[in-house]
């Protein structure tokens, strides 16, 4: 995961990027749901040979930033992660 989670970052406009996967399932971008700040993204990529997903966030303000994502496989069972990372000025 990147940011790194408990990490600092001067970058306002960070990448975050992410692994996901499901051992049973070949997981689609419809199976994947990305909130910044509690705000739902629909504008990130996934690439489903890789299992990577990848957003580049606006503008953020200098402050603590939490992201989430939850990803749903076939059978309907959900997995969420949830991590933090700090915008700081330098």
């Amino acid at each position: 995961m990147r940011p790194t989670p408990g990490s600092r970052t001067f970058d306002r406009t960070p990448v975050v990027r992410a692994t996901v996967r499901d051992a049973q399932t070949n997981l689609a971008k419809g199976n994947i749901r990305l909130f910044v700040d509690g705000r739902a993204v629909k504008t990130f990529s996934y690439d489903r040979a890789t299992d990577r997903l990848s957003y580049t966030s606006g503008r953020l303000s200098y402050a603590t930033h939490r992201v989430r994502m939850v990803a749903t496989d076939a059978r309907g069972a959900a997995t969420s992660k949830t991590w933090a990372f700090r915008v700081a000025r330098r």
